[in-house]
């Protein structure tokens, strides 16, 4: 059995905050009462204080969260009394009794202090049967709210943000951006020093992952460690962004939450074509394309086009088109078409397809505005202010897009995406038709036999190249729009009151538009007045290069939401970035260069006990890589990696058996053999009822539904697939000979070995514990290791020795981990 822990964790600590915090999944999420509770602890405010006033937002509405809206909340379904406690201010509201609800400044004198400190179960709140009553912690928090006149304020996420002054700081030499002033104010008021600058190896691999994807090469490594200009750094940073590589690595995450897959799943899970988009994806961040921008082509690329008068999608199977403009904003709202699509021999179409317009809600929900959209569906949200007519209003507009076919043939618009050489070959071919038609007419009866059979052989190459063409599924609009009706409980086969398209008030209606369309939803997401996209977006790309979010529920700033670590932060920067244009490269050079981002990772134990989940950011990120990441390392350490961008997904090894109970609609999964097999992960088949299994081991997601934030799990699965999957294995094998050809002594080697895979030479320490795990490998060669010029290997002794350290180089943790 093989040693995995050879090189032992260095400063290790947990892998993610995520993982501390029960585990962030990508599922509707209510209500992270223990990030609430460490959020109290540790302060929300930008200013830590030693005796704060009672906060309405982090300390009073918890406590109705959890024992008071089920009965005086927005949902009228189960509101038992005309008593709300979640509009309007408290001090106003009057009991049915005639008294006031509250009545400062002594609590005492307060029917509301006096109901939830009775012990008559009669009068008590909440009463018996709704649960236990409150803590005494929570009476002495509304006693103390109470008495300080009950103040209440809006929840913070549906205020506009506002760019405050930086704060003043006394260590005026660490800042090197406005970042660093929010972050270093909160660690001083907290008696907090920052962590140290990491080491010039560790950034270099650190930013490398952040922004590519990959290990940085040796070459790399030392070339910035032995660059000594003050500029050095920031240098690297452009290049980085600058590289092909940044739009494969950001893309990652955003096809996460578009859903993207090459099948439709459920249980046909036919394979569809989709790489188009997420080749668009890819070329709009490598564009550097505006955010603003990004999501208008997404949502309503394809009414663009018909706003500027370009070709629209007709109502056909086949859509012939050249790549252009328009064709790239048709291209961009694939993001709509990932949604799931039912096939097979059922009547239920109608069905699905309202569920795939109940999924495109709830995902431009959770990306866009980060609230739960989809808890309106059945009833007005409990929580935040969305009813359920705003929910049909907004359902009305996306219900327009057209659905053909039937059975296995059921399908959204789509359209063929020709280059400029397929253009000239349809051409051609478009001109020989034509050609054989006039021969036709112009020559004799008995001729006309042999020009049928020429016409029909070259229009049946014309379809089958046509049909060999990439196609694009895209949105559309039909030209009567759908009636829509809410649906009563969430059954479209109950409809209720009709309702016609709107914007719904958490969205705003800025320019009183009275039938919105796509389009007009998609403008209104970036009005200046909207509070939510700037948040919503910026703390997504924090949560990139941090692990997590100055929100950690990064699609939830609803009430039921985590509150934010760094409030004036996330505000500053959400104003920055609409300033900015929304330039995704302003914001990511900005984060990257600041002090917070450039601190060391290493746990001290001060540090692990007063703030083991990082809210202070009094130390750099430290998380396991992506799944994607893992093998792309590896693949770039072995040095198989093919680098080429874009183009048709790829099917990399898989053991056979996996998926084998798949409906045989899914097809069978080749392996591709040549420089298809070894393609960066972001271009592998996904499969969303059997996804790539080496993937799944580490947390990658099914993709069935949008997921804005992976889970980060732990499990001896993982370390087992590092060591026993064939493809592994392979990678091993050509990782050795790499490392075999890198030098001619053992030390040589290892070195070559340890700067490919962790772009650090090895400590004394770790030389000696390989070379005496090399050396209980090759017992025919005994102490040769030691040699300059050692023997040729015996009976193939130091080649399995080496792969066996290609092995655990590539399982360590520090090899799977941004430092």
């Amino acid at each position: 059995m093989l040693d995995i822990n050879l090189c032992p964790r260095r400063n290790w600590q947990p892998a993610s905050r995520t993982t501390i915090l029960g585990g962030m999944n990508c599922t509707a999420f209510h209500g992270n009462f223990m990030t609430c509770m460490t959020l109290i602890v540790l302060g929300t405010t930008d200013i830590i204080g030693t005796a704060q006033a009672v906060d309405f937002q982090r300390d009073v509405r918890p406590i109705w969260l959890t024992h008071c809206t089920e009965c005086h909340g927005a949902d009228a379904a189960t509101r038992v009394s005309d008593l709300r406690l979640d509009t309007g201010n408290i001090t106003d509201l009057t009991l049915s009794s005639g008294d006031a609800a509250v009545a400062g400044p002594n609590a005492n004198d307060s029917e509301l202090y006096q109901r939830i400190t009775s012990s008559d179960p009669d009068y008590r709140m909440p009463p018996p049967d709704h649960g236990p009553r409150l803590s005494p912690a929570d009476q002495r928090t509304l006693r103390l709210w109470i008495e300080e006149g009950a103040p209440m304020s809006a929840h913070w996420a549906y205020q506009p943000p506002l760019r405050s002054s930086l704060p003043k700081v006394l260590d005026r030499d660490w800042p090197r951006n406005p970042i660093d002033h929010f972050v270093l104010a909160k660690l001083e008021a907290g008696e907090l020093p920052p962590s140290p600058q990491s080491d010039r190896r560790t950034l270099i691999r650190r930013l490398s992952f952040d922004l590519r994807g990959l290990p940085p090469s040796p070459s790399e490594v030392s070339q910035f460690v032995q660059d000594s200009r003050p500029d050095a750094y920031r240098k690297l940073v452009e290049r980085y962004l600058a590289s092909p590589q940044y739009g494969e690595r950001m893309a990652q995450e955003w096809l996460d939450a578009a859903r993207y897959a090459d099948t439709t799943g459920h249980a046909a899970d036919m394979p569809r074509t989709m790489w188009l988009y997420r080749d668009w994806v890819i070329n709009a961040f490598n564009s550097n394309m505006s955010f603003d921008r990004f999501s208008i082509d997404q949502i309503a690329g394809d009414l663009i086009n018909r706003q500027q008068g370009e070709a629209s999608v007709p109502p056909s199977n086949e859509y012939e088109i050249l790549e252009n403009p328009t064709t790239s904003r048709l291209i961009a709202t694939g993001f709509h078409r990932n949604s799931m699509q039912a096939l097979g021999n059922n009547p239920r179409k109608e069905e699905y397809r309202i569920k795939g317009i109940v999924d495109r809600m709830d995902t431009t929900g959770r990306v866009w505005l980060g609230i739960t959209v989809g808890c309106a569906e059945c009833h007005d949200h409990k929580y935040d202010p969305l009813t359920t007519r705003e929910y049909y209003e907004l359902f009305a507009i996306f219900n327009n897009v057209p659905h053909y076919g039937t059975t296995f043939e059921v399908h959204g618009p789509r359209i063929k995406v020709l280059n400029a050489k397929q253009r000239q070959t349809l051409n051609n071919f478009d001109q020989l038709v034509a050609d054989l038609q006039r021969r036709k007419t112009a020559e004799d009866a008995e001729e006309t036999g042999q020009l049928d059979a020429e016409l029909k052989a070259t229009q049946k190459a014309r379809d089958d190249f046509l049909k060999a063409c990439p196609t694009a599924q895209v949105m559309d609009e039909l030209e009567t729009p759908r009636d829509t009706f809410i649906h009563v409980r969430g059954n479209f086969e109950a409809p209720g009151e009709q309702v016609h398209p709107n914007l719904p008030t958490i969205v705003g209606n800025p320019e009183g538009i009275g039938a919105p369309n796509r389009l007009d939803f998609a403008h209104a997401l970036f009005d200046r007045t909207n509070p939510l996209t700037a948040r919503v977006a910026v703390n997504r790309f924090w949560a990139h290069f941090f692990g997590a979010g100055i929100v950690n529920t990064v699609d939830d700033f609803g009430v039921r939401g985590a509150l934010p670590t760094h409030p004036s932060l996330l505000d500053w920067l959400a104003i920055e970035f609409i300033e900015a244009k929304w330039d995704i490269k302003h914001l990511h050079r900005l984060i990257v260069t600041s002090s917070v981002y450039q601190q060391s990772s290493q746990q001290t134990d001060h540090l692990a006990k007063i703030d083991p989940d990082n809210l202070h950011l009094a130390r750099g990120p430290r998380f396991r890589l992506a799944a994607e990441q893992i093998r792309d390392s590896g693949l770039l350490i072995s040095g198989l990696m093919v680098n080429h961008l874009g183009g048709p997904s790829v099917f990399p090894y898989q053991p056979k058996g996996v998926g084998e109970y798949r409906d045989a609609t899914a097809g069978e999964w080749k392996n591709d053999s040549g420089k298809n097999a070894y393609r960066r992960g972001i271009y592998t088949f996904w499969q969303r009822m059997s996804p790539y299994p080496a993937m799944t081991s580490f947390d990658a997601p099914s993709r069935e539904r949008s997921c804005t934030q992976r889970s980060r799990t732990n499990t001896p699965l993982q370390a087992l697939t590092q060591l026993n999957d064939p493809a592994v294995a392979e990678l091993s094998e050509m990782f050795s000979k790499r490392i075999m050809a890198a030098g001619k002594s053992f030390r040589a080697r290892l070195d070559a070995a340890f700067m490919l895979a962790l772009s650090r030479p090895p400590t004394t320490a770790e030389a000696d514990r390989f070379e005496k795990f090399f050396l209980q490998h090759t017992p025919a060669r005994d102490n040769d290791a030691k040699q300059t010029q050692p023997t040729e290997n015996v009976n193939g002794a130091e080649s399995r020795a080496w792969m066996l350290i290609a092995q655990i180089l590539l399982n360590l943790d520090e090899t799977i981990t941004k430092e």
